[in-house]
């Protein structure tokens, strides 16, 4: 039995695509029992009518075995940096500086100031 592709070019999913290239046309649907594939399309809804109009011609409604390929390449994930980010540096300053003495008396103190604003407001709202 010979196969039948009915794709013309580099974007059928069983030829080849240059080096480094990027495929134009991303749907293309494939029937593995007629070994066919139909034109590549730019909607997976065409891709579907394709589909269907191939199953009801030449399967006479019956369901195959096929698929529609997406034939886009997967977005291209950043490289992980080989060095620390500035953000993760920052961090880390202020981590240091957490840790000493002097920021944990402010810190009391900033949240005892804090409480006292608070008891005072609501004291005041008692004697509206």
């Amino acid at each position: 039995m010979t196969e039948t592709v009915l794709t013309v070019g580099w974007n059928c999913p069983r030829a080849r695509a240059p080096a480094g290239s990027v495929p134009l046309v991303p749907y293309v649907y494939r029937c593995e029992a007629c070994r066919a594939s139909a034109p590549p399309r730019w909607r997976r809804t065409d891709a579907l009518a394709d589909r269907d109009s191939h199953r009801q011609r030449a399967h006479y409604g019956l369901i195959p075995d096929d698929a529609i390929t997406d034939t886009r390449p997967p977005a291209p994930r950043p490289p992980a940096p080989d060095s620390p980010s500035l953000l993760s540096e920052l961090w880390e300053a202020v981590r240091a500086v957490g840790r000493t003495d002097y920021t944990r008396q402010a810190a009391a103190l900033l949240g005892a100031g804090v409480l006292a604003i608070l008891a005072l407001a609501a004291v005041a709202a008692l004697f509206r």
